[in-house]
């Protein structure tokens, strides 16, 4: 007996549909995070970011806003889960960071772009509809490199480091140049995959010829030579101490002695002009207290060479304790010091620990036992340094630093001629962290035209040219130095000497865009014929 279908169940029936649209939307915004972690180091696949997050910008288009935005929030979740995992291998509290991060971060990343992707879907303007979003991508990432809690490690600009030919650009306009890139030939895969290329097509006759632009500039760079005059012979070491062994203070003194073992075998190995040690390797008062300084200078005297090394600055009250670098000069002695300005936070910083402290002593109880079982923040320092020596002029970035672009220009604006990285990546031993870190200094290469080498407790060391080509390095986890000549040089970049400029063309435009659709909005509603 046949029965006809009561509108109940077509109703069900269309709400199930609707459902699988919205499953499908989020499945596709959730995919794009883990996907575009293919392109960052150690994979290299870059270029899947040209691809990658398409499906996240499908995703938030034509949606209700709070569909858009919770699938802003999912893909930052997803992304940034797989990109950091690593940092769930550092110590105790770290993990709570990550956790709070992937859930706290897209809140504050994300969501805010994708509920204005979304609104700026339904403009006329090719303009507002494409550029816009590029824009704010750009913004985003621009504004969170910043202050106390800046963090660019995520910038998609990032995962085009071994891309070299489009990696160039960053001489230009940073990384978030090339950020920008990458939204908008994902936003073309998003209007191909809708048939719009017809209606779009001054917008993406504008965009091609954009990538073209930076792909000729970036093979014309490539054919450049590096500079070749005045070689620097610098040599690496990496002695390889475990964490346990760093924070172990007993472990001081074979650190120093084995620091300065290897530096004697890299001398009559390799013969430098310069060696590097990597960072907080000994208390500074065993190269600068009394008496120490001489002892330091004869023995760089016979060795004929210019000493950089980490340094555990300590005041000795508790109150200002620094995370150092400093030069030695065989005939000189002490050069100068650097102390790291922007220090971790979380790692070697708690912020507002004082405050907590008064407000809670409970939880100051916590922080200083648990968190730090003891031992007091470290302090920011307050100055850039640029070491002048016989070896030229350089700069110094400690660890975490040298994510920063603009720390790296301060230095170049200072006079520095080439850049001198040291860090303890033995906190993420061999995870991606580790490799992701030392990606990243090729950009600082690029941006300013310097050669870049970075000294690792246990690796990556390595030496990277001015075009972000790597000469060298090492493997991580083993005992070694690594030689090689470099070439200071005087050159000044575009982005050397104007800085941030793209980005901030992007918050005009971004804000020009925003305002078009406002007024074309307002004028939509005022005028009879187009309602």
């Amino acid at each position: 007996m046949k029965t006809n279908k009561m509108p109940a169940q077509a109703g069900d029936s269309h709400r199930f549909k609707f459902k699988q649209s919205g499953l499908i939307g989020i499945l596709a915004a959730l995919v794009s995070g883990p996907l575009l972690t293919l392109a960052f180091s150690p994979f290299d696949f870059s270029f899947v970011a040209w691809f990658a997050l398409a499906p996240f910008l499908w995703s938030v288009r034509n949606v209700r806003p709070r569909s858009a935005a919770f699938r802003g929030y999912i893909f930052g979740m997803a992304y940034f889960a797989a990109l950091f995992w690593w940092i769930t291998k550092v110590r105790y509290p770290a993990s709570l960071g990550y956790f709070g991060g992937v859930i706290l971060l897209p809140a504050i990343f994300f969501v805010p772009w994708a509920l204005a992707a979304n609104r700026l879907e339904k403009s006329e303007s090719q303009f507002v509809r494409i550029w816009a979003p590029a824009f704010l991508w750009v913004m985003i990432e621009w504004v969170t490199a910043h202050g106390m809690f800046g963090f660019p490690w995520w910038a998609l600009g990032n995962s085009q480091s071994k891309n070299l030919v489009i990696a160039q650009s960053a001489s230009i306009g940073s990384i978030y140049i090339i950020s920008f890139m990458i939204v908008i030939v994902n936003r073309f895969l998003v209007s191909c995959a809708q048939k719009r290329l017809k209606t779009e097509a001054t917008s993406w006759a504008a965009a091609a010829a954009i990538i073209i632009l930076a792909i000729v500039y970036g093979a014309i760079s490539l054919n450049q030579s590096p500079p070749s005059e005045h070689p620097l012979r610098i040599s690496l070491i990496q002695a390889n101490f475990s964490q346990d062994e760093k924070i172990a203070t007993v472990q001081l003194g074979e650190m120093f002695t084995s620091h300065f073992r290897m530096t004697e075998e890299a001398v009559a190995e390799s013969r430098p002009d310069m060696v590097v040690w990597p960072e907080t390797i000994s208390p500074i008062f065993w190269f600068t207290g009394p008496g120490n300084m001489e002892a330091t200078k004869t023995r760089l005297k016979q060795l004929g060479i210019t000493l950089v090394a980490g340094v555990y600055n300590w005041s000795g009250d508790g109150k200002k304790n620094y995370n150092s670098v400093i030069a030695v000069d065989p005939d000189k002695g002490l050069l100068g010091s650097y102390s790291k300005i922007h220090v971790v936070p979380f790692g070697e910083t708690f912020p507002y620990r004082r405050f907590f402290e008064r407000v809670s002593p409970a939880l100051g109880e916590w922080i200083r036992k648990t968190v730090y079982e003891d031992e007091d923040d470290l302090s920011p320092g307050t100055k850039y340094t640029v070491f002048r020596s016989r070896n030229g002029k350089f700069g110094t970035l400690i660890c975490f630093e040298s994510i920063f672009p603009q720390m790296t220009r301060r230095m170049v604006l200072d006079g520095a001629e080439y850049i001198i990285v040291i860090t303890n990546d033995a906190w993420f031993m061999d995870t991606p962290g580790t490799y992701q870190h030392a990606s990243m200094a090729a950009f600082r290469a690029i941006e300013n035209r310097k050669y870049v080498v970075q000294a690792a407790n246990s690796g990556i060391s390595t030496i990277i040219d001015p075009l972000g080509k790597v000469i060298d390095k090492t493997p991580v986890l083993e005992k070694t130095v690594l030689t090689g000549s470099i070439y200071p040089n005087n050159e000044k970049t575009f982005y050397s000497r104007f800085g941030d400029v793209f980005a901030a063309l992007c918050a005009i435009l971004f804000a020009a865009a925003v305002l078009s659709a406002i007024l074309m909005k307002k004028e939509s509603s005022t005028d009879p014929s187009k309602k």
